[in-house]
């Protein structure tokens, strides 16, 4: 994958769709996708410093590679990794509402 990233995540970015929760509607039976794009996510989160982010992001990775959330046991069932991967989101999202607040409050951004 290397610096470029996939055709597919250069494709969402150049959207605007970097949003996990719609390339798992989008992606959902494509688990090799969804941890690619776990992948790309963990490293922006890194560059930016959202640890909570940036671990969230790696289950994801694990998981639609089919392993268990630290990457260390295989997970044959196909089901369960999308589970847990939906779960994992609804996490991403109080993580991301979190860090925004911050960031907002660093920036002075009053928001919407």
């Amino acid at each position: 994958m290397g610096l470029r990233g996939t055709r597919s995540q250069a494709k969402a970015v150049s959207r605007g769709d970097t949003d996990l929760n719609v390339v798992f509607r989008r992606e959902k039976k494509n688990l090799a996708e969804l941890s690619s794009l776990g992948h790309f996510l963990k490293g922006s989160s890194a560059t930016l410093g959202l640890n909570k982010v940036k671990d969230s992001c790696e289950k994801i990775q694990h998981f639609g590679a089919h392993k268990d959330e630290t990457g260390t046991k295989d997970e044959p069932d196909s089901g369960k990794c999308l589970k847990q991967i939906k779960d994992t989101l609804a996490g991403v999202k109080v993580e991301y509402a979190e860090v925004e607040k911050v960031l907002k409050r660093y920036y002075h951004d009053p928001g919407p």
